[in-house]
């Protein structure tokens, strides 16, 4: 048999569940067990027009998102149907909401958690026993069952005991208010019972402020008959005050007069002093959470987002509305990462959180806002999981709008790297050195100083200036001291550091002399500023340039100045003193030569003689050193004239000495005077063997150089390309620095008086220029010198020399000459001896007279001898100006003295000769023999 149970007593569940519930919370209501008879709705219209069908039909109404639209939905159902039984579902956490329930007539409240098949129509039926002959029914229905209420308690002891184990205060007064029962719970709270009570009205223990609103809703009640709920202060045994929730109904008697009231007080003191501080806590939170600058958002696992304040709308350009829902995989985010590439989904940090747990702190990304604009975040997030749950149930997220930030830092990284760019670009050095301890600016200059060499170190500069030091990246020299790159004992430098202190640590184009890593000397031109902080120096910054080539090239510049001069001085001499020499030799010769000159007589000319040829010497070093002698290069064999002079230098440099030669097979050919090449080899050997009294080494090698330029140092102004070059090194007393900044200039000499002219290197040098070629020298006290010569490398077959035949007496030459020479002595000298060998001799003192005089002999003249440099008219252009009528015309120009523009840098014009000054009557008829047998 059936035995019906409560829940069979009115008809079957009605569930409204909100439209905003989440479709899987949605399905799994429909789904559960207890629900599986259950009506469900979602529309309260629809709710209230079956309560108008069936008032009695209990509601089971599902808490959605919004606590202002549940209590609206309890209000609607009761004022649709007052006898409704309303029980609430909701989270175990929603004690608020569940007073305001109770308050606004729910029958009960049930957690989703205690949501199963037994307990639910039990807590159905206890809400429809309640509202049962409640809202709506006749007062005679339940003013009946009061005096059998009293009959029994008065004769039922056992339900009198389960009454007084009931927690809470139950009673039952009159009309007057005097209690007529009270449990056991009302006893201890009160301390008096009903006994004590009696002809006393109890509202005398109601908080006086709150009987007008307990008399007022009793007064509510009894004009419309239906249970009540009111919330007041009750005092206690101790005279303190506790807030109860009163549940009642009023009794009314058969002549419907009011009998009184049954009531239930449940002592929520606790509970409301925990609901006020939670929403306190709620609403400091909640204004806090407002005020944030930062975007906060609440995404659920079922729900998605059900919470983002108004800085994440405005960040996210989105009101909430459109937020609401939004589950972490929307394909709506348009979510990017730093480096602009898509950002998958599933690893958002939010979703890796809600599903691992794992929190994310300081994540950057973009995201793309409805308005087509993108901002930049960076996103934290926090997982949130209930009591003993390890999987959260939710997850916060927090973000920083990073914008504006990151347009200024994408701006500052751009300038730096523009900055970066333009430093490691710079041909400049850019240096900054920090101090390992400040250096106080009050010490004396000296102090300061040897501070820098103790504690400064290089803490960046740029590639330009690591390679300055011979290094390829500044990681290689940052960390280096000062004292590591500059000489602090050089008397230069410590002027350089002491006048950027006493300028107030601030100093312009100031020269440093310094070294690399090779130990090479460099010249740096430095702009540098200092930064003083509480007194102390604590780092400079500084640009530099290498001037070393620079300072090379402005030596190499004041030496060929002074060569010049000296040049033109010495040319000057020459000129005329070669004139001089010239007569003194050639009388000399004729004289020695004439068997009439007697025997003492002789002897005085030949140490004239001797002289004169001394003299001669000197004049042809003078020409040699200034570049004005007249070269005649051929393409030659470097290796072949180092043989050929071999024997003789070993000779020259004594037996103490070991003369080693390294020869280079294939060796290039170059272009020089062979003669004046020799000299070169003789005078270096000559200062290598006074280099070494005690005897030594002399080293001469030869080989191919392809150079490929140099930035710095000596071979920097040599040009690129292929060279031969020739070394010759001694194992000597070496040179000091002072030394080899004056080696190469005329007279300069480290001999003592009588030892040496100082020609020497000068004419070496003055020689090597002259051939195209380069010349640099080495020295270190102590350790020997070493000279490297660089000649360009020429393509042709070396030629040699014809060697000179002298001819047997040859019957009288024949011939015309036209002789021009300003100087009168050397004119007649030269006509002397021409004119005894048999030749006719025109004579012109200048040369528009020579002009003339060819102009007369037309077709007779067969050679023209003439000086250089003359008054009105040079000896060039005077043969230019014949060989525009006679083209063929042979030419032989004698001087003491050229200029490299007269005879095009040194070099002859065609079917022309040179015969320098002071020569002798053999030489001369040899010469003009030479050529007229051309």
């Amino acid at each position: 048999m059936h035995h019906p149970s409560p829940a069979d007593s009115h008809p079957p569940l009605l569930v409204l569940s909100p439209a905003g519930l989440s479709l899987t919370a949605r399905a799994a209501l429909v789904a559960h067990p207890a629900l599986t008879h259950a009506t469900f709705a979602t529309d309260l219209a629809a709710v209230r027009g079956r309560l108008n069908a069936a008032p009695a039909t209990p509601v089971l109404l599902v808490h959605g998102t919004d606590s202002s639209e549940t209590l609206t939905a309890i209000a609607t159902l009761i004022s649709a149907a007052p006898s409704t039984a309303i029980v609430l579902m909701i989270e175990p956490s929603a004690v608020e909401l569940e007073l305001a329930a109770l308050e606004r007539g729910a029958a009960e409240c049930l957690s989703r958690t205690s949501l199963d098949a037994g307990q639910l129509p039990r807590v159905v039926a206890r809400a429809c026993a309640r509202c049962r002959g409640g809202r709506g029914a006749s007062p005679t229905a339940d003013a009946s069952d009061a005096p059998a209420l009293d009959q029994f308690f008065a004769h039922d002891s056992s339900s009198r005991e389960l009454a007084d184990t009931i927690p809470v205060l139950l009673w039952v007064d009159d009309a007057n208010h005097e209690l007529i029962y009270q449990n056991q719970a009302a006893d201890d709270f009160t301390g008096r019972t009903v006994a004590d009570n009696y002809g006393r009205n109890w509202f005398a223990d109601v908080h006086p402020e709150d009987v007008a609103g307990l008399e007022a809703c009793y007064a509510h009640t009894i004009a419309q008959p239906a249970p009540y709920q009111h919330t007041h202060r009750l005092r206690r045994a101790d005279g303190t005050y506790r807030r109860v929730l009163e549940i009642g109904i009023p009794r009314f008697l058969e002549n419907n007069q009011l009998g009184g009231f049954l009531g239930v007080d449940v002592d929520i003191t606790e509970l409301m002093e925990t609901s006020t501080r939670l929403q306190d806590a709620e609403e400091r939170y909640q204004s806090l959470i407002a005020a944030l600058q930062e975007g906060v958002t609440l995404h659920e696992a079922e729900r998605g987002l059900v919470y983002a304040n108004e800085a994440a709308q405005r960040i996210l350009g989105l009101t909430l509305d459109q937020l609401m829902g939004r589950s972490l995989i929307d394909p709506r985010w348009s979510i990017v990462r730093a480096d602009g590439s898509p950002f998958p989904a599933e690893e958002l940090p939010a979703a890796v959180t809600l599903r691992t747990g794992q929190p994310f702190e300081g994540v950057p990304m973009g995201v793309h806002r409805p308005d087509g604009s993108m901002r930049w975040l960076t996103v934290s997030t926090q997982p949130l999981r209930h009591p003993g749950q390890p999987a959260p149930y939710a997850v916060v997220v927090s973000f920083a709008d990073v914008t504006t930030e990151r347009s200024s830092l994408l701006a500052l990284r751009t300038s730096e790297q523009r900055y970066r760019t333009f430093i490691e670009q710079s041909s400049e050095g850019i240096w900054r050195y920090e101090f390992t301890e400040p250096v106080p600016i009050a010490l004396p200059v000296q102090d300061q100083i040897r501070a820098w060499a103790v504690h400064s170190y290089l803490a960046e500069c740029n590639t330009a200036m690591a390679r300055m030091y011979g290094y390829d990246r500044p990681e290689e020299i940052t960390g280096s001291r000062v004292s590591d790159l500059l000489s602090l004992d050089d008397p230069a430098n410590q002027a350089f550091l002491s006048a950027f202190i006493r300028a107030g640590y601030r100093l312009t184009d100031v020269e440093s002399h310094e070294h690399d890593r090779h130990n090479q000397p460099r010249i740096f031109l430095n702009n540098l500023v200092g930064q003083i902080e509480n007194g102390a120096l604590v780092r400079i910054w500084g640009t530099q340039r290498d001037i070393t080539t620079q300072k090379q090239l402005e030596d190499e510049t004041r030496q060929a100045r002074r060569m010049e001069t000296a040049g033109r001085l010495a040319g000057g001499i020459a000129h005329d003193f070669n004139n001089l020499l010239t007569v003194i030799l050639g009388t000399s010769d004729i004289l020695l030569q004439d068997p009439a000159t007697h025997l003492t007589a002789r002897e005085d000319v030949e140490e004239i003689k001797r002289a004169a040829t001394r003299a001669a010497s000197l004049t042809r070093q003078l020409l040699a050193f200034s570049r004005r002698q007249v070269l005649q290069p051929r393409i030659i064999d470097l290796d072949s004239l180092v043989e050929g002079v071999e024997r003789m230098l070993q000779r020259l440099i004594g037996e103490d000495v070991v003369l080693v030669t390294h020869h280079h097979a294939g060796l290039w050919r170059i272009q020089a005077d062979p003669g004046q090449l020799e000299q070169v080899l003789l005078n270096l050997c000559v200062n290598a063997r006074d280099a070494m009294p005690t005897g030594g080494r002399l080293t001469i090698s030869t080989g191919n150089v392809d150079f490929a330029g140099a930035e710095s140092g000596s071979e920097s102004v040599m040009p690129r390309g292929e060279y031969v070059g020739m070394t010759v090194e001694d194992s000597g007393s070496g040179m000091s620095a002072e030394v080899m900044q004056h080696i190469f200039e005329p007279f300069y000499t480290t001999k003592e008086p009588g030892k040496g002219t100082g020609l020497g290197l000068a004419t070496v040098y003055g020689i090597v220029k002259q051939s195209d070629g380069f010349i640099f020298a080495d020295s270190t006290p102590g350790e020997g010198s070493r000279f490297r010569i660089f000649f360009p490398r020429v393509e042709g077959t070396p030629e040699t020399a014809e060697p000179f035949l002298v001819a047997p007496a040859a019957p009288r030459a024949v011939g015309t000459i036209l002789l021009v020479e300003d100087e009168e002595s050397v004119r007649r000298l030269a006509r002397r001896v021409l004119e005894s060998t048999g030749y006719r001799v025109l004579e012109a003192t200048q040369g528009h007279e020579a002009l003339a005089i060819a102009e007369q002999s037309a077709g007779t003249v067969d050679l023209v001898i003439t000086d250089i440099v003359m008054p009105g008219m040079s000896g060039q252009e005077l043969t230019l100006r014949l060989r525009e009528r006679h083209p063929n015309l042979r030419i032989l120009y004698v001087s003491g003295y050229t200029d490299d523009a007269i005879l095009q840098h040194g070099t002859l014009l065609p079917d022309t000769a040179f015969l320098h000054k002071p020569f002798s009557p053999g030489l001369l008829t040899a010469k003009v023999r030479e050529m007229l047998l051309r």
